[in-house]
């Protein structure tokens, strides 16, 4: 190899260094001589001595020799290689140049046929493709933008002029689509974005089109092309309104079920819609039952037409529904100018219902009060138990209904609001489960015995939405009259009557005072 030689400098700077060498010692040989001419006494020594130092100069001179000789022999073998390097330089210099003209030429193949593929691969997908460079110009458009374009020859097309050329506008809109938001525009700006908000007006009609657009970035980074691809959506757009209208009909449809089974009905079978429904579908919960009955309906209805008592009927139960449903309840169903509704939450929820159902009676009495309807009274009791909720029926008629012993017992205690003459009876099961009592105005009124149970229960009043004046004489009197029914169940009746009487002295208009009153008169006598 040429670099394991060394430099013809180096060369020949060694080879000075052997001259000057062989020089002085030339040199030291002459002092030598001058110096045995001098020194006769020493002669024999030194001329031993010199004849040493001679042959070892004489060696050393011999290798010096030898060792130029190899010096010299290497510099031209150096020379030849520097001459032979120079030669080849020459050549390869010259074969490059071809060879980069070949390369370059393979390039510019390579490319052209990248370019084509790419050119087939584009004219033969069934997407709108349009490329812009750098400057905003129309670079390149396939076949099926054309198309969709209505046009193959747009010139010098330009993305300021495309919306106008183009005929691009906003979706149902009589305006052009805005420069500023075309996606190629905003590609050019270095942003990927897409958008479904434009159509292409091709005669008398417009075809919606879904777009996006693409940034390309030369090597430092810089946005080079924009490019745009596009179709048509006409088919999706009308799959989806028809999408849209199936949705809205089984909305509908669901909603219209949900009147006659409510969907908190549903819900609580954990079931997602009516559709999921089948009988013997089933659950058992603890929640509070609520009836609320029309008192003297039937002499009410005597005196309408069968229409006038739909209108009457409706007006109330519109008015009723709406607190049930904002009390976190659900009305089970209607049963003539009856409801039933449950209360899954708590029986705190059933009670605040219940004392706006009233006051909102109350309202609508007024509202009506120069109609022909006639002023309301409502008895409404509240019991909490378990409960089977589930659907029942056959196979071309189902319901949803609840089976239970609380049901039959809330019955029977809104039957009692009308024989004590209060509008809000509550069981004592109910009364157990209040977790906010002193919200409630609330008395005990009796103990009874109700047919279908064995053992008796403790019924109790809830009297916030009383008038004023008696809701405020019920709880002055309410230790006096609690004590007075102790006393009454104690069989204490000459003590029970004198509580009573004094109740009665301080609240006169409370109808269950005289009820107690006439039970320990009967008793007594």
């Amino acid at each position: 190899m040429v670099n394991d030689y060394p430099s013809p400098d180096a060369l020949k700077a060694e080879i000075e260094q052997l001259r000057q060498e062989n020089a002085r010692l030339c040199q030291e040989k002459l002092d030598i001589e001058i110096v045995l001419e001098n020194t006769v006494s020493h002669a024999d020594f030194i001329e031993s001595q010199l004849q040493r130092t001679n042959e070892q100069l004489a060696q050393e001179v011999k290798e010096r020799q030898r060792a130029l000789a190899a010096l010299e022999a290497v510099l031209s073998v150096v020379k030849q290689d520097m001459r032979d390097l120079t030669i080849l330089l020459a050549n390869t210099t010259e074969h490059g140049d071809l060879m980069e003209s070949l390369l370059y030429q393979q390039a510019e193949d390579v490319t052209r046929e990248s370019e084509q593929r790419l050119a087939q691969f584009l004219e033969a997908i069934p997407v709108g493709v349009m490329v812009f460079d750098g400057v905003g110009k129309l670079y390149y458009m396939n076949r099926k933008a054309a198309d969709l374009l209505g046009n193959s020859h747009f010139g010098d097309l330009t993305l300021e002029k495309m919306s106008e050329v183009c005929q691009l506008y906003v979706s149902d809109k009589p305006d052009l689509y805005p420069t500023q938001d075309l996606v190629a525009v905003k590609a050019l700006e270095g942003q990927s974005t897409k958008a479904d908000n434009l159509e292409i007006q091709r005669e008398t009609v417009r075809i919606p089109i879904e777009c996006w657009g693409t940034p390309i970035f030369d090597e430092e980074g810089k946005v080079i092309y924009a490019l745009t691809a596009f179709q048509d959506i006409t088919d999706r757009k009308n799959a989806e309104e028809v999408r849209v209208k199936l949705t809205n009909d089984l909305l509908e449809l669901t909603q219209a079920y949900s009147r006659f089974v409510p969907k908190q009905f549903i819900h609580l079978l954990s079931k997602k819609s009516i559709i999921d429904v089948e009988i013997g579908d089933r659950i058992q919960k603890k929640m509070s039952v609520l009836f609320a009955d029309i008192r003297d309906f039937t002499k009410l209805s005597e005196g309408m037409t069968p229409s006038e008592n739909f209108l009457f009927l409706n007006s109330y139960l519109q008015e009723m529904d709406p607190i049930i449903l904002d009390h976190h309840g659900f009305v089970d169903k209607y049963m003539g100018d009856g409801i039933m509704a449950l209360f899954p939450r708590s029986a705190d929820d059933a009670i605040t219902a219940s004392i706006y159902m009233l006051r909102a009676l109350k309202q609508w009495n007024q509202q009506h009060q120069n109609s022909s309807f006639p002023p309301l009274k409502i008895g409404i009791a509240i019991n909490t138990g378990d409960l089977m909720l589930g659907i029942v029926g056959g196979k071309n008629r189902m319901d949803g209904t609840v089976i239970s012993d609380t049901v039959n017992l809330t019955f029977r205690i809104e039957r009692l609001t009308q024989l004590y003459g209060v509008s809000l009876l509550i069981s004592q099961y109910t009364f157990t489960q209040l977790k906010y009592l002193a919200n409630y105005d609330i008395r005990i009124i009796d103990r009874v015995q109700v047919k279908g149970r064995v053992q008796p229960i403790t019924i109790y009043e809830v009297f916030n939405s009383d008038p004023p004046s008696l809701r405020k004489k019920k709880r002055l009197t309410k230790t006096l009259f609690e004590q007075g029914i102790t006393e009454y169940n104690l069989g204490n009746l000459a003590a029970a009557t004198t509580l009573f009487e004094q109740c009665q002295a301080e609240n006169p208009e409370d109808p269950v005072i005289d009820i107690y009153l006439e039970r320990c008169r009967s008793l007594d006598g």
